[in-house]
C-alpha cells in the first residue's frame, strides 16, 4: 500500500513539474517575443 501511495505521489509531483516547465518555457518565448523590436 505504502509503496502504490509513494508511487502516486511521484507521479504528481512529476506532471507538476512538467506543467511548471511548461509555463516558464512559454513565459520566456513570450518575453523574448515582446523584446523583438517591431
Amino acid at each position: 500500500m505504502m509503496d502504490n501511495s509513494i508511487n502516486w505521489i511521484d507521479r504528481m509531483n512529476i506532471q507538476i513539474t512538467k506543467e511548471k516547465i511548461a509555463i516558464w518555457v512559454l513565459a520566456l518565448i513570450a518575453v523574448a517575443l515582446l523584446s523583438v523590436p517591431k
